[in-house]
């Protein structure tokens, strides 16, 4: 009877904890994660999260020779109480698999959530349990699809299927300077170019892109896209417009952007000047997201300057190229710190 009774302390001790643990658990002031482990099918929560990404690390472990795992989730977007009801997002499969890669699995899975509570279920897909080990942790944004569109200039404000650009070059950068290129098309179509990757939201990304007969050009995706965007879950959708010019017509080009080196805050209206050795020479001005382009150049190495009142200019070398890569040039300009004062006597 000792015995049974301190099974049965323990066990209460256990369950309490996990209650009081889920109740605090991805409050909007704490990201730690949370452990959980079993063997078989559970569910866990429900749980208080905030717009944003979850993280799942998970591991499996199992002799079965026909067994699978699988986790994913039910919300209540709209805490009205039910989930998987009217405005919420329906079942959300994180992870399954089959027993070949849960013998030892060990795996780290991003998932989007639009926030207000979801349920957690983990577990085998047999009739043997697999044992289970999961760990959550939830990020402030979401993750997103980014999908570019790229459109003749002629086409705009036409219907969405005109004048679609099916051959261009498409990079993308973040604000640490990671570059990333599509990897094809979607399923919707020859007008949305898609990424492997899934990104963080709520943060600017730089677009360049290029095709053949086409003069360049270089887009922002700012605050206002992502708030644009909606559910949290689907991709952000960006279109470009090309200028058409004829092969013969087309010259060299080179893309900039031009920030402050202390806040990396874009300099609108900073000027950045491009020279070739045969003394031609270009001026450009940056628009509100520090962006410019040269697309009227000689082919070859060009000598770029940037400049911007309150700040010390820049100076560096890039290649015009008249294929459809276009370089990019990157000025992090530091403040002017040196201030003449003129003291004149009394």
């Amino acid at each position: 009877m000792e015995a049974r009774n301190a099974l049965l302390s323990k066990w209460f001790v256990v369950v309490l904890s996990f209650v009081f643990a889920a109740s605090f658990f991805y409050s909007a002031a704490s990201s730690a994660p949370m452990t959980f482990a079993g063997k078989g099918t559970k569910t866990l929560g429900p749980f208080d999260v905030t717009e944003g990404t979850l993280t799942f690390r998970i591991k499996t472990a199992t002799e079965c020779q026909s067994c699978g795992f699988s986790i994913g989730f039910d919300s209540d977007n709209n805490l009205d109480g039910v989930f998987g009801g009217d405005g919420d997002h329906f079942w959300t499969s994180v992870l399954a698999k089959g027993y070949e890669e849960i013998q030892n699995m060990d795996v780290t899975v991003n998932s989007t959530t639009a926030g207000g509570r979801i349920k957690i279920t983990a577990g085998g897909i047999s009739s043997e349990p697999v044992s289970w080990e999961v760990t959550i942790e939830q990020h402030p944004r979401p993750m997103h699809e980014i999908e570019i569109g790229v459109f003749d200039e002629s086409a705009r404000g036409g219907p969405s299927w005109a004048g679609i650009i099916d051959n261009a070059d498409i990079v993308l950068r973040d604000s640490e300077g990671n570059v990333y290129k599509p990897a094809g098309f979607s399923t919707y179509g020859k007008a949305h170019y898609y990424f492997d990757e899934k990104f963080y939201g709520y943060k600017d990304y730089t677009v360049s892109v290029s095709a053949p007969g086409y003069s360049p050009a270089t887009v922002a995706i700012t605050m206002d896209d992502w708030k644009a965007l909606g559910f949290p879950s689907w991709p952000l959708y960006k279109k470009v417009y090309l200028a058409s010019k004829t092969m013969e017509e087309k010259r060299a080009a080179i893309s900039c952007e031009v920030t402050d080196a202390e806040t990396g805050n874009p300099i609108k209206g900073a000027t950045v000047t491009a020279s070739d050795s045969s003394g031609y020479k270009k001026t450009a001005t940056t628009d509100e997201k520090g962006l410019c382009n040269f697309d009227d150049l000689n082919e070859g190495l060009h000598t770029l300057e940037a400049s911007a009142k309150g700040y010390k200019s820049e100076t560096k070398e890039a290649n015009a190229l008249k294929s459809s890569t276009v370089e990019f040039v990157r000025f992090k300009l530091k403040k002017d710190i040196n201030i003449s004062i003129d003291l004149k006597a009394p």
